[in-house]
């Protein structure tokens, strides 16, 4: 009988064993598949043998009595000729370890518990080199969720990645291939900057988002989107001046940091309801801070945001796999398991109907008076028009405005008035006007006094006066100047009255700071510029300067505007309204919607008295979320209870005032 030759190269464990062919074989020990360039790729070849290779030292495995490792999984990196593999070990200290040729032992890459490596699992890996020389491990067991490590960066020690003193919620960050993206909207302020020089937010509304930029370059999906982001002064555009509108000329932008190999991390914007993102800008992680500050002035052109990026809320990473493996530069599962079922969820809903807005004014006291002395200079604001309380948030608008044809400084105890190289016994500030532009926002359910603190502490404050040449001062050498400049003016000593429902400010002069716009000498003739005079006086009122204010006057007699409006949406009435619940991971994925049934909200003909404003609607819920969710958001369904809609558009519109 003729010897066969042929050597197995396939399994085969469909067919019965008489039918295995000699080419095939049902099973195969201390075999491996060639990869070399030499036409034997794919080819099932015997294995060499085993060495015995040494562990590096201090990278020996945990051991103890009752201590079991055992290697649960092994990749090859051919690339760099790297093995990688991988021990369970029954103390929780699993292990990855590198072995190269060049090396001769076994190095520890990672150790930690968090790796959840089990006795009776599997680890499949593969790797990848980055373009800087990085290998990149991937691997699952099929119980906890794909990782990956950065091998390179490991190797170099210390605390990889960022976890001394972390949790191991903190270290996952790091080592799980499904990135975590913000889970937490961005908040935001308007501010008013005085060194901001151009500025384009003045009646325009923006939405903000960020993403993480990791280390090894992956990109996160999009947090969850800020509020509806719109100036306070924009409600009330057509009551105040346009320099109130362009009061608030920059928008602070505030994000979370992460914990994990975040790199960077970028802000996006969007204008109104557009679906187009802009890239605003980056900056890189502080991880000793939970949030980092953006100052937003819409002064550039920005980069677009894809849509793709736009859409995508999470990485497309399943919860769990039993395999992985890297094709064509992209990373493929095979028996993974996603997406959450279902939770009961049991909430309580009901609707709050607010009042309707309402408009009030604070007035300024008209004051005319030939000369006021220091400690007289008063504005004395009237809130006495205002609601007792402010039922929702709201917004006081002041434009108070006080001259005088100039004011008079005479030196302490009426000495002379030194000004470098000449003195004189009483200097002249011509035309100062105090002007005060500032929304002031008030607190939701403010009495009388608590809106005056509020109103005080917005309002006090130094403020920069501009002083014209437009009256002369003599000089003891005979020459007269005309003084420019500005003056430093607190405004504040304020006294509440709240029977009378009043503040009185104080105006106190701090420093002066002068130079001649032009002079002239005894007998009239211009000075020149090298007797011009340029001084400071620091803390005139305090130092006993005295100093009074000549023709003063408040020329705004309406300083301020109140206006209340408890909610900018509201629900509609007469009408059901149906609302569920999201849960979120910490990967931002999701489970389907749970809905909580549905509110009905009254009609305005069937409400209370003074309940005819809008609508919120508070939803509380009842019980403990599922153990896997880290948020959840509020679903909505808008009405639900019409059949159907007319929608006609019209040139224009009247209405009857006749009674």
């Amino acid at each position: 009988m003729p010897i066969d030759k042929l050597v197995p190269r396939y399994i085969n464990r469909d067919d019965d064993y008489l039918l295995v062919k000699s080419t095939e074989m049902v099973d195969a020990l201390n075999v491996h598949v060639s990869d070399d360039k030499d036409g034997n790729s794919g080819v099932i070849k015997n294995a060499w043998g085993n060495t015995s290779i040494p562990f590096a030292t201090g990278d020996e495995l945990t051991t103890g009595a009752g201590v079991v490792n055992r290697v649960v999984g092994t990749v090859v990196n051919s690339q760099k000729g790297e093995v990688f593999f991988f021990v369970y070990n029954s103390g929780g200290n699993h292990s990855i370890y590198m072995y190269t040729t060049e090396s001769g032992e076994a190095v520890l890459v990672y150790r930690d518990s968090v790796l959840g490596f089990t006795l009776d699992t599997f680890v499949v890996a593969d790797c990848i080199v980055k373009e800087n020389n990085d290998t990149l491990l991937y691997f699952t067991n099929g119980v906890n969720a794909p990782m990956k490590i950065n091998a390179t960066k490991a190797l170099l020690g210390g605390d990889y990645p960022y976890s001394s003193g972390y949790t191991d919620e903190e270290k996952l960050y790091s080592i799980t291939v499904c990135k975590a993206a913000p889970t937490d909207a961005p908040t935001y302020s308007f501010v008013n900057d005085t060194n901001v020089q151009y500025s384009n937010i003045k009646n325009r509304t923006y939405q903000f988002a960020y993403q993480y930029v990791y280390e090894d370059g992956e990109v996160s999906a999009i947090s969850p989107y800020s509020k509806l982001a719109f100036s306070p002064i924009q409600n009330v555009d057509g009551y105040v001046s346009v320099d109130a509108l362009e009061y608030y000329n920059k928008i602070q932008v505030s994000v979370n940091t992460n914990k994990g190999d975040v790199s960077k991390i970028r802000l996006l914007a969007r204008q109104g309801g557009a679906t187009t993102f802009y890239i605003i800008g980056e900056q890189s992680n502080n991880r000793g801070v939970n949030t980092l500050t953006f100052g937003f002035t819409n002064d550039k052109n920005y980069s677009i945001v894809s849509n793709y990026d736009v859409l995508k809320m999470y990485d497309n990473v399943p919860l769990s796999a039993n395999a992985l493996s890297i094709v064509s530069n992209r990373l493929v599962f095979g028996g993974y398991t996603e997406f959450y079922d279902n939770y009961p969820v049991t909430a309580s809903k009901y609707p709050v109907y607010h009042q309707q807005g309402s408009i009030g004014n604070i007035t300024a006291a008209p004051t005319l008076a030939a000369n006021l002395a220091y400690n007289n200079v008063i504005v004395e604001l009237a809130f006495g028009d205002l609601p007792r309380s402010t039922n929702g948030p709201s917004i006081a608008v002041f434009n108070i405005k006080t001259t005088a044809t100039s004011v008079t400084v005479l030196g302490p105890s009426n000495n002379f008035i030194d000004l470098g190289g000449d003195a004189t016994s009483q200097l002249y500030l011509g035309l100062p006007e105090l002007v005060i532009e500032k929304p002031v926002t008030l607190n939701a359910y403010s009495n009388h006094t608590g809106i005056a603190n509020q109103i005080v502490s917005a309002l006090s404050g130094d403020y920069t006066v501009a002083i014209k040449p437009t009256i002369g001062t003599g000089m003891v050498s005979t020459d007269t100047h005309y003084f420019a400049g500005t003056m430093v003016v607190n405004f504040g000593q304020a006294v509440i009255d709240t029977a009378n429902r009043k503040i009185t400010f104080k105006l106190t002069i701090k420093d002066v700071e002068i130079q001649t716009s032009y002079g002239t000498d005894f007998d009239g003739v211009p000075l020149t510029s090298a007797s011009y005079i340029h001084e400071k006086l620091s803390n005139i009122n305090a130092n006993g300067y005295a100093t009074t204010w000549n023709a003063y006057k408040v020329v705004k007699y309406v300083s301020g505007t109140h206006f209340y409006s408890p909610s900018v949406t509201s629900f509609k009435a007469g009408t059901n309204h149906k609302f569920g619940v999201v849960f979120y991971d910490d990967r931002n994925r999701s489970g389907a919607v749970n809905e909580i049934g549905e509110t009905f909200v009254t009609a305005i003909s069937d409400r209370e008295s003074g309940k005819i404003g809008p609508v919120e609607m508070v939803i509380r819920l009842v019980g403990s979320p599922p153990s896997w969710a880290k948020k959840w958001q509020l679903m909505y369904a808008p009405k639900s209870s019409y059949s159907f809609m007319y929608q006609y558009s019209v040139a224009e519109a009247f209405y009857s005032t006749a009674v």
